[in-house]
């Protein structure tokens, strides 16, 4: 939990390892703490969809801020989506939010709809400085981290700082 304070001062937080190694259980023990607002998006394979992931994506984000997304979700029910558009559109409105707060996509793993991948590595390259994301994976082979793992603005937890030694299972 102390990487996961640290990490939250910076853009990004990447928890990535295999499947039981405790992810999830560190991130809520974490959240359980923390005195941020946490809107928490937890993946399923249906989510490819493009409409249906941001549909899920403004109602996490309505939970930090009821009023947030509403252009968003006006703009799928009435509009042909473009990528570009969603991406911007959701920059600005959370740019809009008066405090800092986090997004925590869980299961990023199960993404494999390019166009929902390529909007949120444009938003991993644009994050509107109060918004800090933790991405939650048994991979991170989607992702564009090459831009702010040189900035040093990724705070990366993977297998083995989540791996319990010998001592901490005794």
């Amino acid at each position: 939990t102390a990487r996961m304070n640290e990490g939250v001062k910076g853009p990004l937080t990447l928890l990535s390892a295999p499947a039981g190694f405790g992810k999830t259980q560190l991130l809520a023990e974490w959240a359980a703490e923390s005195a941020y607002a946490i809107a928490w998006l937890t993946l399923s394979p249906e989510d490819n969809d493009y409409v249906r992931f941001f549909r899920y994506l403004c109602s996490a984000f309505q939970e930090v801020e009821p009023q947030l997304s509403e252009v968003i979700l006006d703009y799928l029910q009435t509009a042909e989506t473009s990528r570009l558009e969603m991406a911007v559109l959701l920059i600005n409105e959370v740019s809009a939010i008066p405090k800092h707060f986090v997004l925590v996509v869980d299961e990023y793993h199960v993404l494999e709809n390019s166009s929902i991948i390529a909007d949120l590595n444009f938003l991993l390259n644009n994050l509107p400085p109060n918004l800090h994301l933790i991405i939650v994976s048994r991979s991170e082979q989607s992702l564009d981290l090459a831009i702010l793992r040189a900035r040093g603005q990724v705070t990366e937890i993977g297998a083995d700082e989540l791996r319990l030694s010998h001592e901490e299972v005794m």
